[in-house]
């Protein structure tokens, strides 16, 4: 995942599923814009999304998911 900033985090599926810790410079109450690119074991690049969005969870004012 890549940021405007420039900004880059990681993380390796498990189960298929990779699920990223936001971190806190990057969380706010607007939506962001991230790139995010996919790679094979062995490192080619197989997918990518040029934008996507991703917005903190309002906790104070969304109830908890069930």
């Amino acid at each position: 995942m890549r940021f405007t900033d420039g900004d880059v985090i990681s993380g390796r599926p498990i189960g298929g599923i990779v699920i990223f810790a936001i971190p806190a410079n990057h969380l706010g109450d607007r939506s962001q814009k991230v790139s995010l690119t996919a790679f094979s074991a062995s490192g080619r690049k197989i997918a990518s999304n040029a934008w996507a969005y991703y917005r903190e969870r309002p906790t104070d004012q969304l109830p908890e998911p069930r």
